[in-house]
């Protein structure tokens, strides 16, 4: 059964308003509750006493974040004649052990600037593996959740699909930031129904919620940019749909990929965070091209790899049937069978070329993935593709960036110290390491976004540092490396700050 009720627009318009009346904001509960962001909120254990309820923002979290009765008196003394409001959506119930006490039929949060619902995390006197339907609608202040949202580049495009919505958080927000429009699909009816609820909530108008099994609804249709965090979860059994992902964990991945060419329009983008896997022989990039089919050549791959670790440390950390041995054991007979090396948590870019150019299949490690990066990352290895680009980048004046490190290792030669090699570090925007000869490190010195890469060149070929014959194309891949390492940069494509 799914709480939420719909009454007129205008009603909607009057919850936001009220909710917002009442302080119920990020901000203010992060400020209260000394958190960073309110993804690291987690609700209290069932039967924690709540401390003192001392405005209407306490009640709020209390009934939507804390999952804790409040007394009815307490809810009438701050809310007013909004506790009618509330119990009008549906969102209040009388806690049936406690007839003078309220409860929140649903988690309700204010998060990326939105309220967003979405199932309760636990119900008092209700074990939470009985809970559960396999349907359940899963949080979006969770950390996995912050993380896809933010790794999803919010540069303006027109058609947007968000597939696997949930609550619906990445479309709305798209929606209402960059998107022109946002189509919401997912599997559950009650995924969608809850997706709807909050775009009403929201007033956000340019949205189309659907349901149906990945593009199953949208049939015929082209986008300019598709969304996705899959259920990635290996599991031999479909328990959670939210979360489990067939015995590989890329049931649900794989087939987002493989219905790009007849979904994505050309110069059309995909994002899609989620735990992949490298096979024997069939790094995770290479084999998004097997996805693709023959459609491949028309598509750029970018993967940006945020941890990864041995199948069996991934699924005795992940697995939903952990405490049932002969299940984890079957899963990672599974994984070795598929040849499966390493599981990746990556967000992974694909894009379908506009113009005739080379394609990319290009894969880095980062420490964090946010949306500027991605996009940037995606527009930078396009350029480089681009005809004529050598020229243009002649014409550039490269700059040092400022998270770099010099790394000398010193040896004893002869009774004296001798450099034995230098390296170049940085942790941003890629985990980079790359050997360093000293003509590189003189080099780079002189990359203070005042001389051109032309200017560059000439200095060296005058000092000796490259031959006076050196090409010009090698000279300009060799810039070219160090700005696609994360080293240099240059204005035409600067790096986003990191957050």
């Amino acid at each position: 059964m799914i709480p939420l009720q719909f009454p007129a627009a205008e009603r909607f318009d009057a919850l936001r308003r009220r909710l917002e009346e009442w302080g119920y904001m990020e901000s203010a509960l992060c400020e209260r509750m000394k958190f960073p962001e309110l993804c690291a909120f987690r609700p209290p254990d069932p039967g924690n006493e709540l401390g003192p309820l001392n405005d209407a923002t306490d009640v709020l979290r209390g009934l939507f974040l804390d999952h804790a009765p409040v007394a009815r008196n307490l809810v009438s003394k701050w809310l007013g004649d909004g506790m009618g409001l509330l119990e009008e959506f549906g969102l209040l119930r009388t806690d049936p052990r406690d007839a003078e006490a309220s409860l929140g039929t649903v988690m309700l949060y204010p998060t990326q600037g939105m309220f967003i619902a979405s199932d309760r995390g636990w119900e008092p006197g209700i074990d939470k593996a009985e809970m559960f339907s396999s349907d359940v609608v899963f949080s979006a202040i969770t950390p996995n959740t912050y993380q896809f949202v933010n790794s999803l580049p919010n540069t303006p495009c027109g058609r947007l699909l968000d597939l696997c919505a949930g609550s619906g958080v990445a479309g709305l927000l798209a929606a209402s930031t960059y998107a022109k429009s946002a189509w919401l699909c997912d599997i559950t009816e009650r995924s969608t129904r809850f997706a709807e609820w909050n775009a009403r909530l929201n007033g956000t108008k340019n949205v189309t919620t659907l349901q149906g099994d990945l593009y199953e609804p949208v049939k015929g249709e082209k986008f300019d940019r598709i969304v996705a965090h899959p259920p990635y979860v290996p599991a031999t059994e479909i328990k959670y749909v939210f979360r489990d992902g067939g015995e590989d964990g890329e049931q649900v991945t794989r087939r987002i990929i493989e219905g790009l060419p007849e979904y994505l329009a050309p110069g059309g983008q995909c994002f899609l965070v989620a735990a992949v896997t490298d096979r024997a022989g069939a790094p995770f990039e290479q084999r998004v091209r097997q996805m693709l089919g023959k459609s491949a050549g028309e598509f750029d791959v970018f993967v940006a790899v945020r941890n990864h670790c041995k199948p069996t440390e991934f699924l005795i950390k992940e697995h939903p049937n952990r405490d049932r041995p002969e299940e984890l054991a079957a899963n990672v007979a599974a994984m070795t069978r598929l040849g499966v090396e390493h599981i990746l948590y990556c967000s992974t870019g694909i894009q379908r070329r506009a113009s005739k150019r080379d394609v990319f299949t290009v894969r880095r490690q980062v420490t964090v993935f946010p949306g500027e990066l991605m996009a940037w990352a995606v527009r930078w290895e396009t350029a480089q593709r681009e005809p004529g680009f050598a020229k243009t980048l002649f014409r550039t004046s490269p700059r040092i960036i400022e998270q770099l490190r010099l790394q000398v290792t010193h040896r004893i030669q002869d009774g004296k110290w001798t450099i034995a090699d230098s390296k170049l570090l940085t942790g941003y925007p890629y985990q980079t390491a790359v050997d360093c000869p000293s003509w590189v490190v003189n080099m780079l010195e002189e990359c203070d976004g005042t001389r051109t890469v032309r200017a560059l060149l000439n200095e060296c070929r005058e000092n000796g540092t490259v031959p006076s014959n050196a090409p010009d194309a090698e000279f300009a891949r060799f810039v070219q490396f160090l700005i696609s390492m994360g080293l240099l940069e240059i204005e035409e494509h600067r790096l986003p700050k990191r957050r």
